[in-house]
């Protein structure tokens, strides 16, 4: 017979073993569970534990995956790194966000002397797997101009989609083709969060449609601002994916700058000729020097509007955001403001007109400018793409602008086309002439872009009716 102390240590010895051999068939229960939750989940981590569950052959199949690549919980900038230190101060910062209750990604990034943007460019590195998933979102938070490019992986070689804070994009880019430009907002520069998606696959096709997008690199920003959630789907079902501005008569927006008022009265009898109208961004309104325009332009710009064409403004003193009178000052945005702003719109509503578009002098556009002009004056050109008329250096030549009319009718889009001077064959062609009126565009070529705009059936916008068309998507 065992001893009292024995039979003690054997019974001791089985409660271990079946508690041993229960716990691990919990556990088993346990992990199976697991195991089917991560099989139907629609976000996995970038992470090292779930590598196995990103490989296995069912995930991958899966195209409701949605792949998390940063959301800057593990406290660290790892998968950052600074392209170009512009300012010798560029920096990436991993930080608590109070609006967001978690943390997000601050790029550090210093606006440019006389500059409205920054040149400090990041990159992303964390983009490693699913790549051919051709959805990608992430969230942003910005109060400076910036350009966000996405390296991608084509059956043409690699192509660049750029997206910046206008309301249009122009497309490829003549210069470097390689490049693909996409306006997604001119408020994502308001300081305030937003959540960005993009097709990747449709906005290489939109404008190269010949291409097929493969799979996606890398990103890079430049300009800083707070970014956080980046991710990459395979499906748009269910996502609030932004789709480009549709409209059902494209067409184009014909500008002119400055006070050229006589010289752009020459050109009205061709403007009711072709049933175009054009916006007229005057200066010279409440001018500090009594420089203001006369009775005579005044009359004149008033027959303008009673075609149709739209008078808008353009500062009293044709002074950029960054003169020395205004941008070394502070409060600099509301110093603009009150001096170039609002006495020239009170003087243009005190002769009769009711200005809603505004453009800067130079494109000299800021952030924090363009939310205090916004109130006074809620079309501003600059957050639309250009084509500049002018017939100097920087001109574009007619085949170039009737591929791009071309682009406008076939993606049903606006676009707006600048100049100042129309020039007359045989008319100021003094040097000093040509020196005082090098922004121009001849009246020759202007008429020949106004016929291939009614050969091909598009319409003539004033900026206001343009925006409103976008606004209204």
């Amino acid at each position: 017979m065992l001893k009292g102390d024995t039979m003690k240590t054997i019974f001791k010895w089985l409660l271990i073993n079946i508690f041993t051999i229960l716990l691990s068939a919990c556990n088993s229960s346990i992990f199976s569970n697991d195991t089917d939750k991560n099989e139907t989940t629609n976000i996995i981590e970038d992470k090292n534990e779930t590598t196995n569950i990103i490989e296995d052959k069912n995930e991958t199949t899966d195209t409701n995956v949605a792949i998390k690549y940063e959301d800057a919980e593990n406290q660290t900038t790892d998968k950052w790194s600074i392209l170009s230190n512009h300012s010798h101060v560029a920096n990436i910062i991993n930080t608590y966000d109070d609006e967001r209750n978690s943390r997000v990604i601050y790029l550090d990034a210093k606006i440019e002397k006389n500059e409205k943007k920054s040149y400090d460019t990041f990159k992303f590195n964390g983009i490693n797997i699913k790549k051919d998933n051709k959805f990608i979102q992430w969230n942003m938070k910005f109060n400076q101009d910036f350009t966000i490019n996405i390296n991608i992986e084509t059956q043409n070689g690699v192509r660049w989609l750029s997206y910046i804070a206008k309301d249009t994009g122009s497309g490829i880019n003549n210069k470097d083709p390689y490049y693909i430009v996409h306006g997604i907002g001119s408020n994502k520069t308001n300081n305030e969060w937003h959540t960005i998606t993009r097709n990747l696959e449709r906005d290489l096709e939109r404008y190269d449609p010949n291409n097929k997008f493969l799979k996606l690199n890398y990103m890079t920003i430049k300009g800083g601002g707070y970014i956080d959630n980046i991710f990459s789907y395979n499906e748009e079902k269910n996502l609030d994916v932004d789709k480009p501005v549709i409209v059902s008569k494209p067409g184009i927006v014909l500008t002119f700058d400055d006070s050229y008022v006589e010289n752009w009265n020459d050109m009205q009898s061709i403007f009711k000729e072709k049933g175009a109208v054009a916006t007229f961004f005057c200066n010279r309104w409440a001018n500090s020097q009594n420089w203001n325009l006369p009775d005579s332009d005044i009359s004149i710009l008033k027959s303008f509007q009673e075609y149709g064409h739209e008078i808008a403004y353009h500062t009293s003193d044709h002074l950029s955001t960054y003169d020395s009178r205004y941008n070394n000052v502070p409060n600099k945005a509301q110093a603009y403001l009150e001096g170039q702003i609002i006495p020239g719109v009170a003087y243009m509503q005190n002769k009769g007109f009711e200005p809603t578009s505004f453009s800067y002098p130079y494109m000299s556009g800021q952030p924090e400018h363009n939310k205090l002009i916004r109130q006074e004056l809620p079309h501003i050109r600059e957050f639309f793409a250009h084509v500049t008329l002018t017939d100097n250096p920087g001109n574009k030549s007619l085949d170039e602008i009737r591929r791009h009319l071309e682009q406008l009718k076939r993606d049903k889009d606006i676009g707006v086309f600048l100049s100042h001077w129309i020039h007359y064959k045989g008319e100021n062609d003094t040097e000093s002439a040509k020196e005082k009126h090098k922004y121009k565009i001849s009246k020759e070529k202007l008429i020949k872009i106004m016929d291939m705009v009614n050969e091909m059936g598009l319409e003539f916008y004033t900026l206001e009716e343009a925006h409103n068309i976008y606004m209204n998507q």
